[in-house]
């Protein structure tokens, strides 16, 4: 829903190995979108508002 409605999530993610989607191919790549995304400049400048 959010991808038709063209909004971004920036969700944090704790760190956590071996946290990954197996089986539905859609939710892998929205998986790994929002962890690209996190790590990006925007993200970060969104993580440090959120300390704040």
């Amino acid at each position: 829903m959010l991808k038709i409605a063209q909004i971004r999530s920036y969700l944090s993610e704790p760190d956590r190995v071996g946290r990954q989607p197996k089986k539905d191919p859609e939710a892998q790549a929205a998986f790994y979108a929002n962890r690209r995304r996190i790590r990006g400049a925007r993200g970060q400048a969104l993580q440090r508002l959120r300390v704040e």
